[in-house]
């Protein structure tokens, strides 16, 4: 446990902690690293935790409730070939004013069942920045587990990072609730896959909330939006979204738009940049029978 203060890992490797240890609660769990006062700072300096598991929340690194806690991950730092269960199956982040930033590290080769979750789990107002050099990259997730999902507040940026070769059932990449929020500002999300297509089902990113992909982001999978979505980069796949597409950007994918009974399509995708795909149009009336609107 971390309570209070900082603890600085430099130059070191954690490996083969399996923790086991249940609550009525669920969040009673013997993680490799759990933080458990406010204010509590955790450091990763060119060091490694590796073969590590836990029963629920963050198998690797956990905070659960704290507020203002600091994670960072640097300097080839790398958590990898873990397995965790449930609220953020590898790093779990939940408090107000509570951050993770990555930079030069990975997450690689690690697995998790979760449930509506991901590798790296944010809530409670914490935001996770994926920064210059750090990666998420060959994780396999089952029940809903994407390589990134941030819920209940919370927000993911991406400055610089990558999540490529992720597998999740339904979701591969990154997993967005309506109530938080996300920035793509620098980066790539590619290659990124899901097994089920079922409920929820999305490759690349899904997205409950607005999304802005700015211009030095590349996406090369699919992406789903259920609110505006504004591409100024470029999307390498297929899009589909519930409100109204900004593409300012590259789109070389199929376009489909789910829109209101009797709306003009050209009022919800607004294109002065370059699409290369169909464009699709439902009426939310009934998906029964489409309109197909075929520009290209």
């Amino acid at each position: 446990d971390v309570s209070g203060g900082t603890l600085n890992l430099n130059n070191a490797t954690i490996k083969n902690h399996f923790g086991v240890s249940w609550s009525s609660s669920g969040y009673n769990n013997a993680v490799t690293i759990n933080i458990a006062t406010n204010g509590s700072s955790v450091n990763l300096n060119n060091s490694r935790i590796v073969h590590c598991a836990a029963l629920n929340a963050g198998a690797a690194i956990r905070t659960w409730g704290q507020s203002d806690v600091k994670m960072t991950m640097s300097n080839g730092s790398s958590i990898s070939d873990c397995f965790g269960v449930t609220n953020g199956g590898i790093i779990s982040l939940n408090g107000s004013g509570s951050t993770l930033d990555m930079t030069n590290s990975s997450i690689a080769n690690c697995y998790a069942m979760n449930g509506g979750s991901g590798f790296v789990m944010m809530l409670g107002s914490s935001v996770f920045t994926l920064g210059e050099g750090a990666s998420i990259t060959g994780t396999l997730g089952a029940y809903n587990t994407a390589a990134v999902c941030a819920r209940g507040g919370a927000k993911f940026v991406l400055d610089g990072g990558t999540i490529s070769g992720n597998t999740g059932d339904n979701i591969g990449g990154l997993y967005i609730y309506a109530d938080s929020s996300v920035e793509l500002n620098r980066g790539t999300i590619s290659n990124n896959t899901a097994y089920y297509d079922g409920y929820e089902y999305c490759e690349g990113i899904y997205s409950n909330a607005p999304i802005v992909v700015n211009e030095a982001v590349t996406v090369t999978n699919n992406v789903c939006c259920k609110k505006n979505l504004t591409n100024n980069g470029t999307i390498n796949g297929d899009v589909t979204v519930t409100g109204v597409l900004t593409n300012n950007g590259t789109i070389t994918g199929t376009v489909t738009l789910y829109i209101p009974a009797g709306a003009n399509p050209n009022d919800y995708f607004k294109n002065t940049g370059t699409h290369t795909g169909d464009l699709i149009v439902y009426y939310t009336v009934t998906d029964d029978y489409p309109y197909v609107l075929n520009l290209y």
